[in-house]
């Protein structure tokens, strides 16, 4: 395989910052993106297999949200607990259907890893603030022209922003929607969104940024009694995409939380709504990878939710054991930490797993009806190859990385919507680009 010097590596992050594919760093100075420029190699059969196995996901989720009690059913532990998702579960109590007219647009990503015996795990789920995807297709884009090769296409920004601009514009009933990127007050993933608002506006979309406070200044000056939506300028508001709101410090005070409930009893498009949020929670994945990993029941998971018996079985491996931290004694935690299992709470982004003497500590410290969980650790497939990488504009190359890909899935028939692929040092539990602890990757298919 080609594979970049170091003096041609000098050129990267010029290249980079050409194409507007970066973070900001401290005091909001600009970072190229870390990258990395060594494919990863898939054999076709695995590619489609992933590719399988977000559809399916992204499936799982829309049914999942869609049977409102049955979700309720199991978040029922963490609702009176002060995690976000006991927090939201709450909320979509109260609100009950009646008044809740908003519809939602669904966009997931779906963490999958490889292990050694060649079977994608399913890691996670992100149903909200999924980004990270048309920063990954820019960054194929500029590899592609560098280095030529049989690369999967990820066709993240213009898918995803066809499947707004569809859905807001059917909302608007006009060429012209109004899309609102819910966003957090410092943002650092600016450029990731920023190549997204292009592609919408492209298409003939207006994009306007809002904060948690902002929108809830908008819904306090909206008309009583009005179930529409307006900005500062009076024009109706058709779509709120929201890149923010997935952790309980997004939320500054107790009326920007319930905010999220409000908001779907307005006549527009959420992305997400209160239902998808949860359904995608660690909370629900574990009582869905409980539940798979009972032969006896998939065909009573089967049909709730309305998958054939071989799609149910495709589920169920994707899946490793899990437990509630709370259902378990601390005898059962002990024993499961030291054969390495995963600690995780049931807050989102980096700073929430963790394993070994870490983990001990978490559990000791934990809040009651926090949802914290335990997951079986994966045995994932180390790269053979050595890694050239881009990391804060230095060239590094080294050995010994794990690499997590991101299946996004679209709308109602939860199409394939790009990718976002992470690789990481194998040593690393964590997998965020924006945080430092893995670099943006490439695939490159093979066939054997």
């Amino acid at each position: 395989m080609t594979s970049f010097s170091p003096s041609q590596s000098a050129d990267i992050a010029s290249l980079l910052q050409q194409a507007g594919l970066g973070l900001l760093g401290k005091d909001s100075a600009w970072l190229p993106a870390p990258v990395s420029l060594t494919p990863y190699h898939l054999s076709d059969e695995l590619w489609q297999q992933a590719l399988a196995a977000g559809r399916l996901l992204g499936l799982l989720h829309l049914r999942v949200a869609q049977q409102t009690d049955w979700l309720l059913q199991q978040l029922a532990p963490l609702a009176t607990g002060n995690s976000l998702p006991g927090q939201l579960t709450r909320l979509l109590n109260a609100a009950g259907t009646a008044s809740r007219i908003a519809k939602t647009v669904s966009l997931q990503r779906h963490d999958l890893m490889l292990d050694q015996n060649q079977q994608w795990r399913w890691v996670e789920s992100n149903p909200i603030a999924a980004g990270m995807g048309p920063l990954n297709s820019r960054w194929l884009g500029l590899l592609q022209q560098q280095m030529p090769g049989h690369y999967a296409e990820n066709p993240a920004t213009g898918a995803q922003a066809q499947l707004l601009y569809k859905a807001a514009a059917a909302q608007a009933g006009q060429t012209n929607p109004q899309i609102v990127f819910v966003v957090e007050p410092q943002e650092d993933n600016v450029f990731d969104q920023q190549l997204l608002a292009e592609a919408l506006q492209q298409l003939g979309a207006t994009v306007q940024r809002l904060t948690l406070a902002q929108l809830h200044q908008r819904v306090a000056a909206n008309p009583a009694g009005s179930r529409t939506l307006c900005d500062a300028q009076r024009q109706p508001l058709h779509l709120l995409y929201f890149r923010t709101g997935y952790n309980a410090a997004d939320y500054q005070s107790a009326a920007q939380l319930e905010l999220r409930a409000q908001l779907e009893h307005f006549d527009l498009l959420v992305c997400p709504s209160l239902s998808e949020q949860l359904a995608g929670s660690k909370w629900l994945q574990l009582r869905l990878c409980q539940y798979l990993q009972q032969p006896v029941r998939h065909a009573e998971f089967a049909a709730q939710f309305g998958f054939s018996l071989a799609e149910t079985r495709q589920l169920a491996a994707l899946t490793v054991p899990m437990a509630a931290v709370d259902e378990l004694t601390a005898d059962e935690v002990a024993t499961r930490l030291a054969a390495g299992w995963w600690y995780k709470r049931q807050a989102e982004g980096g700073g929430n797993v963790a394993r070994a003497a870490q983990a001990s500590h978490w559990y000791a410290q934990r809040q009651s009806d926090a949802g914290d969980i335990l997951m079986a650790p994966i045995d994932a497939k180390i790269r053979p190859e050595a890694l050239d990488k881009l990391v804060q504009g230095q060239w590094q190359s080294a050995s010994g990385h794990i690499s997590e890909l991101g299946i996004f899935s679209l709308g109602e028939s939860a199409s394939y919507g790009g990718y976002l692929l992470r690789t990481k040092a194998s040593d690393s539990l964590e997998g965020g680009v924006h945080k430092g602890f893995a670099v943006l990757d490439t695939v490159q298919l093979i066939w054997r």
